[in-house]
């Protein structure tokens, strides 16, 4: 399927949520992370993050269904930016639920995404919807870039050392 979606990719804590916010402000079409969603979601019925990813495979199969239900009903010629694609899953399933990434690979297509954007980590921080550990993020960049490469994806990388701005201009330039 041909497309103008551009993921927006990297482990826990490079800055992902910033930039689309940023690129959400210049005007671009966002859609944001399906997991951040889901889990928003169940927080605001009262359950607590403890809960939610209690079992990180049920978690993680949550999360597949949102990006597969959001990439159907996505207008394929409206560019957009999409806070990591189905290939993501592929990476999480082996890391963080610790299930077999076949599963999710079988959900992803090659050529969906007109390019994608892998964002190198900044400093580790937790916050309420990130619980990886910094193990769990050390072992999930080189993962997150196979599964796009593997795919047939080019992955432009995006410097750490730039500020969001300059993330945000070094995207745009790569469009």
């Amino acid at each position: 399927m041909d497309t103008s979606w551009y993921v927006l990719t990297g482990a826990p804590r490079s800055g992902m949520d910033e930039i689309q916010n940023g690129l959400g402000k210049l005007g671009y079409k966002v859609l944001r992370e399906a997991a951040r969603r889901y889990i928003d979601q169940e927080i605001a019925k009262g359950r607590t993050i403890e809960e939610i990813r209690a079992d990180e495979a049920d978690f993680q199969r949550k999360v597949m269904a949102i990006k597969v239900e959001d990439e159907k009903n996505l207008p394929a010629n409206q560019l957009t930016f999409l806070n990591r694609g189905k290939p993501d899953s592929i990476a999480y399933y082996e890391v963080t639920a610790r299930i077999d990434p076949e599963e999710a690979r079988a959900q992803c297509e090659r050529g969906t995404y007109k390019r994608v954007f892998y964002l190198e980590a900044l400093p580790y921080v937790r916050d309420y919807a990130r619980t990886e550990t910094e193990a769990e993020r050390d072992a999930l960049q080189p993962l997150l870039v196979a599964a796009y490469e593997d795919l047939g994806y080019e992955v432009v990388i995006v410097p750490s050392a730039l500020s969001a701005s300059e993330r945000i201009q070094f995207i745009l330039k790569h469009l």
